[in-house]
């Protein structure tokens, strides 16, 4: 069915405004000049015809907005308003949204709709249940993991599965809180995108953030798959048989259950379960950051791609304030985004240095065999190139805000007025950039801030900790750990 299109009143007046942007006339003007500019276009008028300055704009706008409607009100995109265009932000990320709702994430209502009225949030409904069931079994993993490093010692080291739990829980939390923010965030952009309906909607948007799903979630799952070889390889070092491997599996990898309360079936069952979902969320946070990133920049690059079309040119001043003020409302909106997404930001930045450090430092410490080298340059690999990538884009939005200033530096002088003024000063001192909790802006200033940072903390851990946990570094040790475990518990 081919979408449905309508012209209302306010488009309307907006184009005929937005095409032409008729100055006022006052009857000295019409004494000294015969060319009026509308769009770089000359039109003249005759001298020798009295006419007052308001009746001659009533002229020129009933002309020229009559005959721009029957040639391009119908048929050019940038005049009507699509329904269901793929590429508005509800659809492009609707599978986003599906994908995290498989994993308890964002429990809002009305994901598939076409319109952000379809979208709404309640405690009462079976997502936030399932939600919640989620939080309490994180959190349950989440004390087995404080009572075995209370029992084993705590160091930065061995600290990876406290840290894992804490990132998973954290996570779900704060996407929690997100759904319940999420439907007022999404009325905001359809109205923004409804306002800026003449700019169109970015070109293949819902493409390229199917893509970067289908890319991320593909190499979290490698990297997922040679974390577990890893760990099948050591605990198949200590088994007598098939059976036996299995279980000597599960010991390894959740070494933080089964030291602390015997091995049962129901427990390896709900510790791998509660695994697999922290570590999708681990993933999950970074790539929602990205995607939201790459929607609001290119409603910056729509923008800035009308203005670029005028560089230099002589423009009216109602044009500059119109532009302006789209400006201003996609300012708004990156506002309104960072006030629900900035917390994800900061547990984001810091469990990827978290994480990054303690890897570097177990790479130092140990020897390392040929499966666990291979996994520690992928797992390494992805983890410096996700956390990059996730800085990349949202520093796109701060990057994309500034293009505007370009436009407005090469504005010539007998044309400039108030509102490029106010234009090109908003422009300047606004930072409009998703935050870290407002702690820090992501711009591109923060890849070099955390490198440093990751460096100066790698120093201080290699001197004051140089050497691993026996029981992680000594096979043999290792073993007999497993062994004592089962046959106690």
């Amino acid at each position: 069915m081919k979408p449905m299109y309508y012209l209302d009143e306010k488009t309307y007046l907006a184009f005929a405004i937005r095409k032409k942007e008729l100055q006022l006339l006052n009857q000295q003007t019409l004494a000294g000049h015969s060319h009026i500019f509308q769009n770089n276009q000359l039109l003249t008028l005759s001298r020798s015809e009295s006419v007052a300055p308001v009746e001659v704009t009533r002229r020129l706008t009933l002309r020229h907005v009559q005959s721009d409607f029957k040639t391009n009100a119908l048929s050019t995109r940038n005049l009507v308003y699509c329904d269901d265009d793929v590429n508005s932000m509800l659809s492009s990320l609707c599978c986003v949204f599906m994908v995290a709702q498989a994993f308890a994430l964002c429990p809002v209502r009305g994901i598939t709709g076409r319109r952000a009225e379809d979208l709404s949030f309640t405690w009462r409904s079976i997502r936030v249940f399932y939600t919640i069931v989620v939080i309490l079994a994180l959190v349950v993993s989440l004390g087995f993991s404080f009572t075995w490093f209370l029992i084993v010692g705590f160091t930065f080291t061995t600290s990876g599965a406290i840290m894992f739990y804490v990132t998973g829980l954290t996570c779900c939390v704060l996407f929690l809180k997100l759904a319940t923010k999420w439907p007022e965030v999404a009325m905001l952009w359809q109205q923004t995108e409804h306002n800026q309906i003449r700019y169109g909607y970015p070109t293949n948007l819902r493409l390229k953030i199917r893509a970067m799903t289908a890319v991320i979630l593909t190499l979290a799952l490698v990297e997922y798959v040679l974390s577990n070889a890893n760990r099948m390889y050591i605990a198949s070092q200590c088994s007598t048989g098939t059976f036996d491997l299995v279980r000597r599996y599960i010991m390894v990898t959740h070494r933080h259950v089964f030291g602390v309360i015997g091995y049962t079936t129901f427990m390896a069952l709900f510790t791998s379960i509660v695994s697999v979902i922290s570590s999708f969320y681990w993933s999950y946070a970074d790539m929602f950051i990205m995607l939201v990133s790459i929607a609001l920049a290119s409603r910056f690059r729509l923008l800035n791609y009308h203005l670029k079309e005028v560089r230099g040119k002589v423009m009216p001043e109602c044009f500059w304030r119109s532009a302006r003020e789209d400006y201003n409302a996609l300012s708004h909106l990156t506002s309104s985004v960072d006030s629900c997404v900035s917390s994800i930001v900061l547990l984001c930045f810091a469990t990827n240095l978290f994480f990054i450090c303690q890897q570097l430092l177990n790479s130092i410490n140990r020897s390392l065999n040929t499966i666990q080298i291979v996994y520690f340059y992928v797992s390494f690999g992805y983890l410096l190139l996700r956390t990059i990538a996730m800085a990349l884009y949202a520093a796109s939005i701060y990057d994309e805000s500034r293009v505007a200033k370009e436009v407005l530096y090469a504005v010539p002088a007998h044309s400039y007025q108030v509102e490029v003024h106010r234009f090109l000063i908003q422009v300047a001192t606004d930072n409009v950039a998703l935050t870290g909790l407002n702690f820090f802006p992501v711009t591109r200033t923060v890849l070099l801030t955390l490198a440093g940072t990751i460096v100066t903390y790698e120093v201080v851990l290699v001197q004051f900790g140089t050497t691993s946990d026996s029981s992680s570094s000594n096979m043999t040790a290792l073993c007999l750990d497993l062994t004592t475990v089962h046959y106690i518990q």
